[in-house]
């Protein structure tokens, strides 16, 4: 892999070779350092692509499993259409307004939708990673409303 610029929006990983970047103070210099050094933030910057090429950035909470970086959202989101039409997604930390910091990676990688049983292992990793997660399960188990149906998991490799 290469780096190469990405515009204002800071680096991103392309082709074969022998670059190197970071992300969060960590040199990554392939995909399985990326979700290492993605382990320890709190949001995501995620941007999918329109039909006409126009980036979307959108800050979304995450969870990393061994080898995919996933989030979930709403089913008729923007980001899931998007993602429907081409799965070429670039992820870089950021702040809870989705704000990525001057000189950080953003990493290139492949989205696709979760079905039921992929969505419902998302969102045990982000409950596991974030405390309102964990409330609101609890909170819709307590009242029985079962599982959200207007929900999809993302999975993102790199």
């Amino acid at each position: 892999m290469r780096l190469e610029p990405a515009g204002a929006r800071g680096w991103s990983w392309a082709g074969v070779g022998g670059g190197v970047g970071t992300i969060g103070g960590v040199t990554v210099t392939e995909g399985s350092e990326a979700l290492s050094a993605l382990r320890r933030g709190k949001y995501v910057s995620v941007t999918t692509f329109r039909r006409d090429g126009r980036a979307v950035a959108t800050p979304v909470w995450y969870a990393v499993s061994e080898t995919e970086l996933v989030f979930w959202t709403g089913v008729g989101s923007g980001k899931v259409k998007r993602i429907r039409n081409d799965g070429r997604v670039q992820v870089a930390p950021c702040n809870f307004r989705g704000r990525v910091a001057p000189g950080a990676v953003a990493v290139e990688g492949t989205a696709r939708l979760l079905d039921d049983a992929g969505t419902d292992a998302a969102r045990r990793l982000l409950a596991r990673k974030y405390v309102s997660v964990r409330l609101t399960d609890l909170g819709r188990r307590l009242t029985r409303r079962g599982r959200r149906t207007d929900q999809v998991g993302v999975a993102v490799t790199f």
